[in-house]
């Protein structure tokens, strides 16, 4: 029986097109995309022997140890499962060969896809996928692979960062003039160590096991006790806060999904909060009736007085001068 498994589980195809064979592909693929019906079951294969089949007529593809097999799409649960695959990303798959239809695909499903398929068909001159509506959840178009494979090229330039250099003198590593990028290369393979891992994690626990958890990380991990149904402990320093967040996270795609969807509706509640907020001042200064400010109030009977002072002048002025004229008549 184990011998048998393992004969089905090694067996390949090749998905007959207009344009040709195009494989091989792993019958776990093949069974997968014809269980999430993104392949007809009426695709035309040839198997390693060259015997051609359709692939409906093959119980290998349709069972699992006897029983009827039921591809599980899991995109139901992504944010990335609400956005539609983009044309960049649909381009990419049919460059890739993609016999299969991509209408109404979610760009969860077909980013999977195009993993997989660069992994069965691996090319290092094939340009990565530049695509400008990678979906905002992700990060947007700055997370593409393109574009975050030039991130890193940019990286490799800029000087090493605190943290880094904290590893490197740590263990020791002479880091004058490290880059960024040279930084990660030498902290993955002093990493690599089991022990010198043990070594770093055992010097972050004493330093932070008196230092309080931050906000930041109170606020994933509340999120996180409140998705998942969990209790959190009181008083948390921040190596325990740390070490909850990759437990509970993890491999958890769902969980951080609906995390940065929590975060993205917060940041659109506290924008409404601050436009409704606006409104109401305007509208409290619209109903505020104008008042004349004190200096203007006090300012207006000097300036009067002085007016009346000229005046009165004026007239004294004049009237001597009238009263000379006559005494000064013959």
């Amino acid at each position: 029986m184990t011998a048998f498994r393992k004969a089905s589980r090694s067996k390949r195809y090749f998905v007959l097109t207009e344009e040709g064979a195009w494989g091989p592909v792993s019958w776990s693929s093949l069974r997968y995309w014809l269980g999430m019906g993104w392949l007809e079951k009426t695709t035309r294969l040839r198997d390693e022997e060259g015997i051609e089949i359709v692939a409906v007529d093959e119980p290998k593809l349709w069972t699992i140890f006897g029983r009827p097999y039921e591809a599980e799409d899991v995109s139901s649960t992504m944010a990335s499962g609400k956005v539609l695959c983009s044309p960049a990303l649909a381009g990419h798959l049919e460059k890739l060969g993609w016999p299969g239809n991509l209408k109404g695909f979610n760009y969860y499903n077909a980013d999977k896809l195009r993993k997989e398929l660069e992994e069965i068909f691996p090319d290092p001159a094939r340009p990565l996928l530049d695509d400008p509506d990678w979906p905002d959840c992700w990060g947007g178009h700055k997370n593409c692979p393109a574009m975050a494979v030039e991130a890193l090229r940019e990286a490799s330039n800029v000087p090493a960062t605190e943290r880094q250099l904290t590893v490197l003198q740590f263990f020791g590593v002479e880091s004058d003039g490290v880059t960024k990028g040279e930084a990660s290369a030498l902290i993955d393979e002093l990493f690599s160590d089991p022990e010198k891992m043990a070594r770093w994690d055992r010097k972050k626990s004493k330093e932070f096991s008196g230092v309080p958890a931050t906000d930041k990380q109170m606020v994933r991990l509340r999120f996180a006790a409140r998705t998942l149904g969990k209790q959190l402990p009181d008083r948390l320093s921040k190596q325990h806060a740390s070490d909850l967040i990759d437990d509970w996270y993890g491999e958890n795609d769902a969980l951080e999904a609906a995390y940065q969807q929590f975060k993205e509706d917060e940041i659109e509640r506290e924008f409404e909060e601050y436009e409704r907020e606006n409104r109401e001042e305007e509208k409290r200064e619209f109903r505020q009736p104008a008042r004349q400010s004190p200096r203007a109030v006090f300012a207006a009977p000097k300036t009067s007085g002085c007016l009346g002072v000229i005046v009165f002048g004026v007239f004294l002025v004049g009237t001597g001068i009238f009263s000379a004229i006559h005494w000064l008549k013959p």
